[in-house]
């Protein structure tokens, strides 16, 4: 009884986990007033080379769905501050941060 009394301790435990502590930790945690605008992430993803479809706040980033030049689907965050590239999926023959050919 005792070891079944742990093991469902421990489950429990382990359900306990905060989201938050599984949220991405690659863009600072900053105050929503410290981000940057809306029109400077569309014109950011615009110098990138796409053509956002979608931009969220996900995990202290700037999430985005996009369109590269061929028609191919990104996915990428920014920094919420800089607007810097933090992770990209997608457009293969793009290299990261950087326009695709």
């Amino acid at each position: 009884m005792r070891i079944l009394t742990a093991s469902a301790l421990a489950l429990l435990g382990l359900a306990a986990i905060p989201a938050a502590a599984m949220a991405d930790d690659r863009c600072p945690r900053v105050a929503r007033d410290a981000w940057m605008p809306m029109e400077q992430v569309v014109s950011r993803v615009q110098q990138m080379g796409y053509t956002a479809e979608e931009i969220s706040r996900d995990d202290g980033c700037w999430e985005v769905e996009a369109r590269d030049r061929n028609g191919v689907k990104v996915e990428f965050k920014l920094d919420p501050v800089s607007g810097a590239l933090v992770t990209r999926q997608g457009a293969p023959g793009a290299p990261a941060g950087q326009a695709p050919r």
